[in-house]
């Protein structure tokens, strides 16, 4: 019975646009189960293993008390929209930034919380052939031009020379670290990614909290002006 219930609800919810509250739970629900939903990190997971957490991830999103019922698919597939529609975002303003001379102004792309963070960094595109429009590769000919003094159309190549110090050798200390200053380079940036992970790991649980709050808030605000 509970099922066929469940299964109702799913299905009344199916047309229902996600209301921003839906979003921003989701959103903070997916950047929880990162490492197994989007590959982060070392972790390996399996095409049942993203299965199971996307339904555990329905789970946790339907007792929210949101007043609606999504099945995991639906919530996979509105996951899917939304990256696709930041990739978008990300490609326009990546254009915008190459091109000059004006144009219509680009907003910035929202990047406050973890969650926001990590939509961008799996989202994040590299354009392809978009030169700077200010942009001249070195192999191109200048042209001929009777101020220039050039009267062939031959490519023109750049010199560049370096200056050199009697003080400074290839076999500094400064120049050549040894192999413990790499390793405890190395170390302490282990020691602070780490850290950084698990602040970024604490601040979601404390956001999920804060939004399950706001809901029985409103909740309660809602059964005090609508009383039964």
């Amino acid at each position: 019975m509970d099922k066929s219930i469940s299964e109702k609800d799913v299905s009344k919810s199916k047309n229902k646009p996600f209301i921003p509250d839906e979003l921003s739970l989701l959103s903070e629900l997916v950047y929880k189960h990162r490492f197994i939903l989007e590959k982060v990190g070392k972790q390996y997971s399996t095409v049942a293993d993203k299965r199971n957490t996307w339904e555990s991830l329905a789970n946790e999103f339907n007792s929210a008390g949101l007043n609606v019922t999504r099945s995991s698919d639906q919530l996979k597939k509105k996951w899917d929209n939304i990256k696709q529609s930041r990739k978008t975002e990300i490609r326009d303003t990546k254009r915008h930034q190459y091109t000059t001379g004006g144009g219509p102004s680009c907003q910035p792309i929202i990047n406050d919380c973890p969650a926001d963070q990590f939509l961008n960094e799996i989202t994040d595109i590299e354009l392809i052939d978009t030169p700077d429009s200010d942009y001249i590769p070195l192999h191109c000919s200048v042209p001929t031009t009777i101020e220039n003094k050039i009267v062939s159309d031959q490519p023109v190549y750049f010199i560049t020379t370096t200056s050199t110090s009697n003080n400074i050798s290839p076999t500094s200390p400064k120049e050549c670290p040894t192999g413990k200053k790499d390793s405890d380079k190395m170390k302490k940036n282990e020691d602070f990614e780490q850290k950084r992970l698990e602040s970024f790991n604490h601040e979601a649980e404390l956001r999920i909290k804060r939004q399950m709050n706001l809901i029985e808030q409103d909740k309660t605000i809602h059964a005090l002006e609508f009383p039964l």
